[in-house]
């Protein structure tokens, strides 16, 4: 039963670092297509390098 749990907790935290990065990767996307934003953006990305 414990492992089941285990499993059911990895693969959740799994699912939510693909979520993460799919949204980053989004983001990055919009905003490139953006060019006003493009340099704010990368100094976030600087600032914030989990992205």
């Amino acid at each position: 039963m414990k492992a089941i749990v285990r499993l059911l907790l990895t693969m959740t935290s799994i699912v939510q670092s693909i979520q993460f990065v799919t949204t980053c990767f989004v983001a990055t996307l919009t905003v490139r297509h953006t060019t006003a934003n493009l340099i704010s953006f990368d100094l976030l990305v600087k600032a914030n390098p989990g992205c």
